[in-house]
């Protein structure tokens, strides 16, 4: 066992990172390495500590060493549900999370500091790895956390100028035919584009009406606005639409706030729906809508 032990954890870590990699790039097969990965995972754990608990004689090390097996376990089940999106994913994760760090590691290092011919190699290494483990968590919540709340921060925006500019669309805006068609038409894409998300995302109606969806997928939005060209396609509509502003009530048109130091599409596009949760995508989207209402003829 001792010796099964290095080459299998090589080939599920290589299964984990290779897995991890391409679901960040979004590339096919990923959800099949990640569950063959961390399942592999789930089942080294143990193997893992039995070696230990063998070698054990206190009562207090193997309960250390069992509490760590059981919230491990349930920890890493909870990551994979919550990549695939599994239901269950968020009692796991608060389960596991919870009971790792009380009692299982609480237990651990009091283990570890009992042990007379401890020269704590063992228990560095733990505590690194569990460091490191934390860190990738929090750089990975990240991103999709300051996504969404920059598209908060957006929507908040697009109302502050439309209740406090004393906004007049003009009336060549208003009776220019192109422009209102061009204001309909991307709003109508941008419709499309949120039910397509939706779909893609598994949306379904409960039984009071409301729609149920992967909130936390990260894939679809990348997927449908970035790999399927969607958000350039978007991008170009609407910077059609921002060279029409003309003056209105002698002060000057920024233009669309969405555009705001947009640089060129592809930044553009990477910036808002690159990696975002669906629910931030959904959001951006209607954000985008309501700014484009604010221009639309009565």
């Amino acid at each position: 066992m001792r010796r099964f032990l290095p080459l299998a954890s090589y080939f599920t870590m290589m299964c984990v990172l290779l897995g991890t990699l391409f679901k960040l790039m979004h590339w096919p097969y990923a959800n099949e390495m990640v569950i063959q990965g961390l399942g592999s995972v789930i089942f080294i754990i143990p193997f893992y500590f039995i070696v230990r608990i063998k070698d054990t004689p206190s009562f207090f090390g193997k309960f250390s060493y069992f509490s760590l097996i059981f919230s491990s376990c349930v920890s890493v089940i909870g990551v994979l549900f919550k990549i695939m999106h599994w239901p269950g994913s968020d009692e796991m994760l608060i389960l596991g999370i919870s009971s790792l760090i009380f009692p299982s590691l609480l237990f651990y290092a009091i283990f570890q500091i009992k042990k007379s011919n401890n020269n704590f190699k063992e228990s560095y290494y733990g505590f690194f790895g569990i460091l490191l483990f934390c860190l990738l968590v929090v750089s990975f919540a990240f991103r999709p956390a300051s996504d969404v709340v920059n598209t908060l921060d957006y929507f908040y925006k697009v109302f502050e100028v439309k209740n406090t500019t004393n906004f007049k669309l003009d009336d060549k805006l208003a009776k220019d035919v192109n422009f209102q068609n061009d204001i309909e038409t991307a709003y109508n894409f941008i419709e499309g584009e949120k039910a397509n998300l939706l779909k893609v995302c598994g949306a379904v109606n409960d039984n009071e009406g409301n729609v149920l969806y992967k909130k936390d997928d990260l894939d679809a939005s990348t997927r449908i606005f970035i790999y399927q060209g969607k958000g350039l396609a978007l991008f170009e509509m609407l910077k059609k639409i921002n060279k029409q502003f003309i003056k209105v009530e002698e002060q000057e048109r920024i233009g669309l706030i969405v555009l705001k130091d947009a640089g060129n599409g592809q930044k553009w596009t990477q910036k808002n729906f690159g990696n975002i949760p669906a629910a931030g995508a959904l959001a951006k989207l209607t954000s985008i809508q309501t700014e484009l209402l604010q221009y639309k003829a009565k």
